[in-house]
């Protein structure tokens, strides 16, 4: 939701790093970089949609995706938003503190895996994701959603 009308692109371009957990490679993105699409190899990371804009009371889901990835084992995603023009809507009402929802990659369903961290600070403005496949569940290659956060 918003308090004020504004085009919200500035903080689409300060999503932080994610870290991608391969199987056969380390992941090589920078300890931290600004950027609405990360890549590594033929893997891309992005923002959809890469641009929104909200007027006051309205929310809109912005989904984290992951493309063309190959031996996913787990993500750990660190994004960064400006509190002072969005916030960051709860998914999960029932448990205490603020979440987002998790997408399908990596897939942690049926004891597959499971969700590390899913922790939104509203004051700073962070959000820190993390999810892993347990043996003897197979490394994912696919493409998909990480998370989706409504804001």
């Amino acid at each position: 939701m918003i308090t004020k009308h504004k085009n919200i692109r500035r903080w689409l371009t300060s999503f932080a790093v994610v870290t991608v957990l391969l199987a056969a490679a380390a992941p090589v993105f920078p300890e931290s970089a600004l950027a609405t699409t990360l890549k590594q190899g033929g893997t891309t990371v992005t923002v959809s949609p890469a641009k929104t804009v909200l007027t006051c009371n309205q929310s809109k889901p912005v989904d984290i995706l992951i493309n063309d990835v190959t031996d996913l084992f787990g993500v750990d995603l660190k994004i960064g938003y400006d509190p002072n023009v969005v916030e960051v809507v709860d998914a999960d009402a029932a448990n205490p503190g603020v979440q987002v929802k998790p997408g399908n990659l990596p897939d942690v369903s049926g004891g597959q895996g499971l969700v590390q961290k899913n922790i939104v600070d509203v004051a700073t403005g962070t959000n820190n994701n993390s999810a892993i496949r347990l043996a003897p569940a197979p490394a994912q290659s696919c493409s998909g959603i990480i998370v989706s956060i409504t804001f």
